[in-house]
């Protein structure tokens, strides 16, 4: 019978209740023809969707407003596997649409077969330690991440912005030494400001200075693909 019956229409509606100078925001739906929903009525009253009252802007309501005390929780820490994954899917955590668009394209942060070598330097180097398949940041790894953040080192948006460059070196409008010298000039200026952090937040007892300060960086190649190292003096 549901088939002889008119389409189910409803609105899907943010609505925003102004109470003094505060601001609820309530997301739900406003249902405008049943339908063929009239047949499944009980099915449809245990939905979850919160289905708002048809209002109209600027209409005054009266409100009742409960407040309830709780505690936040940490978010939960990722297995390596969901790591990987993440470092997969990191496009969904950045807001540009044409870095999104680029890093689906070219499936995230690394390759399959390089994302677990990443995880095993960052635990060679003890920024990272598997507890129990639990991955836990480390107090070093924790002021790394405090003298980066912010930059662009510490965000998907960087692994997009060198796949833009090497489209553009693929197709002769940059030189490939002009990315290089790029590169150069970028990670010897963040250096020094992670250098300057770090001596900031006194760190000299969890890290240990290098004997050289020689800094390598893996640039993938355009034509195939491979990995070239390339050594800032």
């Amino acid at each position: 019978m549901a088939m002889f019956l008119p389409d189910y229409e409803y609105e899907t509606t943010t609505l925003i209740t102004a109470v003094n100078q505060y601001e609820f925001l309530t997301s739900g739906r406003v249902d405008k023809k049943l339908g063929w929903k009239t047949l499944f009525k009980q099915a449809s009253d245990k939905e979850d969707t919160e289905k708002l009252p048809d209002l109209t802007e600027g209409e005054q309501v009266q409100a009742t407003i409960n407040l309830h005390e709780g505690m936040t929780q940490p978010p939960k820490l990722f297995t390596e596997g969901q790591l990987i994954n993440l470092m997969k899917t990191c496009g969904k955590v950045v807001e540009d649409q044409e870095d999104v668009e680029i890093l689906k394209t070219v499936e995230g942060i690394g390759t399959e077969a390089t994302r677990a070598d990443v995880i095993d330097k960052l635990k060679h180097h003890e920024y990272i330690k598997v507890v129990k398949n639990i991955v836990n940041i480390t107090d070093k790894g924790q002021l790394l991440c405090q003298a980066v953040t912010g930059t662009l080192l510490s965000s998907p948006e960087m692994t997009a912005k060198w796949e833009k460059t090497l489209k553009n070196i693929s197709q002769q409008t940059m030189t490939f030494t002009g990315f290089i010298e790029g590169i150069h000039k970028y990670i010897t200026h963040q250096i020094d400001v992670v250098d300057g952090e770090l001596q900031k937040n006194n760190v000299s007892s969890v890290l240990e200075k290098p004997k050289k300060k020689t800094h390598m960086v893996s640039v993938r190649s355009v034509k195939n693909r491979r990995l070239l190292n390339v050594k800032l003096k």
